[in-house]
């Protein structure tokens, strides 16, 4: 069932085994870590940092990785949160980081108030790069080392025939997320130049949202901003982004910016300042985001989600439930994509919520809501997920087989009981190894996860890890 034993196949095998995040794949992953194609060598290494997060990820085979193959497997696992910070401060120390790799790492460093070395800054200061000249001379400026921020901007700037919007964008992205105030007048620059381009505007202005220390002179920019905004959903992308900007703000909410948009005669605009509000006031904000989110727009709904990771449980929670609720009214792809990551979110939680959706998916026979929650129990790694498995019962006759509403969504619940059940039955092995072979149509990445838990119920974890490595020809 398992037998890529090309290069790029075992790629995607350790790609689809590493989202079980099963420890007894470790000597797998530690065999891969041995093989020729740096790529391979860097899915395993993510892999096995997956499994020991306190750990983090190896540095030490990383430095041998060629210059693609080591941006690659760096940028993933910092995204992925498996670098640390102390790990970064090593990282900046490596004489030949590429530029662009150690900007991003440096920004992290600076970011968080640690040491950095200034020299390697000020040498690409004078590069030719004017993206990574102009993050210099920020970083630089943030660690109380010159003032070199403005002249590299104004070159950033001054690009002719025109800087590259592309660019600018990229700058005030780090400046944003960074929060790294030595960038105010970046921003400012930008703003003052892109008089035409609105979004390249809008993206200093949501920089300066987040930056700026007054909460006065923040509201007075929003208000600004909102007077001259042309359209409807101009005025909704900036209220977005001062919503976004608020919950990232040291100083927690500022109430000029949600007066600013309590005042606006926008309905939408009125109800995120009142969801704002009461996020700064400590209140159960759970009914203003459950309302928000019955907007039905993605962008609003984006906003919620995203600001659950700040909020109380049980206000989080309300909010992740309406979010995967709202699949089950319609069809829009993109709340389907947000319904999806809320349900992750809450089986990772407290996946019990989730039975009430997914009892109502399975009645109104959705098969792409039920397969994205069953989905969400799979990836989520939490063994009280397994019970969503058998809500397919609480439709039909005791006794009855499990009715789904597609094939796919009956495979997709196989492998989630079966992740979470320590001794599979003969029927449950044949499912899974039907499912391996095609049974299902199910993506290529879940067909290998359906092998390995085949293949392991079927033997012990070392004869299966043994089987397996055979089986892709890894020595």
């Amino acid at each position: 069932m398992l037998t890529p034993r090309d290069a790029a196949g075992r790629e995607r095998l350790v790609r689809g085994l590493r989202a079980l995040k099963d420890p007894t794949l470790a000597p797998f992953f530690t065999q891969m870590e041995g093989a020729k194609s740096g790529r391979l060598r860097a899915e395993s290494l993510l892999a096995l940092a997956e499994l020991q997060p306190e750990k983090g990820l190896d540095l030490l085979p990383v430095k041998k990785f060629e210059p693609m193959v080591q941006a690659y497997v760096l940028s993933s696992g910092i995204d992925a949160g498996l670098v640390k910070t102390e790990q970064m401060e090593d990282l900046v120390r490596w004489p030949d980081l590429e530029p662009g790799l150690y900007i991003s790492i440096a920004s992290r460093v600076v970011a968080a108030q640690r040491r950095l070395d200034p020299a390697r800054l000020r040498q690409l200061l004078g590069g030719n790069d004017p993206i990574i000249s102009t993050m210099a001379g920020i970083l630089l400026k943030q660690l109380g080392q010159g003032d070199n921020a403005s002249a590299n901007g104004d070159k950033l700037l001054n690009i002719k025939p025109a800087p590259p919007s592309e660019a600018l964008r990229r700058v005030l992205g780090v400046i944003r997320e960074r929060k790294l105030v030595a960038g105010a007048d970046f921003a400012h620059k930008v703003m003052a130049h892109a008089a035409n381009d609105r979004l390249l505007r809008f993206d200093a202005v949501s920089t300066l949202l987040v930056i700026e220390p007054s909460a006065d002179r923040a509201g007075q920019l929003l208000v600004s901003e909102l007077a001259a905004a042309p359209d409807p959903a101009e005025k909704l992308r900036l209220a977005l982004a001062a919503a976004s900007a608020s919950m990232q703000r040291d100083a927690g909410v500022p109430a000029p910016v949600v007066d600013a948009l309590r005042h606006e005669g926008e309905p939408a605009l009125v109800q995120i300042g009142d969801a704002l509000a009461a996020i700064a006031s400590r209140a159960d904000a759970a009914s203003q985001l459950t309302r928000l989110v019955e907007r039905r727009s993605g962008k609003i709904t984006e906003w919620v989600l995203i600001a659950t990771k700040d909020l109380p449980p049980e206000t989080a929670r309300a909010a992740r439930l309406a979010i995967v609720r709202s699949a089950l009214e319609g069809d829009d792809a993109t709340m389907e994509a947000l319904a999806a990551e809320a349900a992750f979110q809450l089986a990772q939680d407290d996946p019990q919520v989730l039975r009430e959706p997914l009892l109502q998916a399975i009645q109104k026979r959705d098969d792409r809501t039920a397969g994205r929650i069953l989905g969400a129990g799979l990836r989520a790694h939490n063994p009280r997920s397994a019970t969503l498995a058998d809500m397919g019962r609480l439709t039909i006759e005791p006794g009855s087989q499990p009715v789904w509403p597609s094939t796919a969504v009956g495979a997709i619940a196989t492998m989630l009981k079966a992740r979470f059940t320590e001794k599979l039955s003969p029927g449950q092995l044949d499912q899974l190894a039907k499912i391996a072979t095609g049974g299902g149509n199910l993506p290529e990445a879940l067909r290998m996860q359906a092998a390995w838990l085949a293949l392991k119920g079927a033997t012990d974890d070392r004869a299966a890890l043994a089987r397996m490595l055979a089986e892709t020809g890894a020595e």
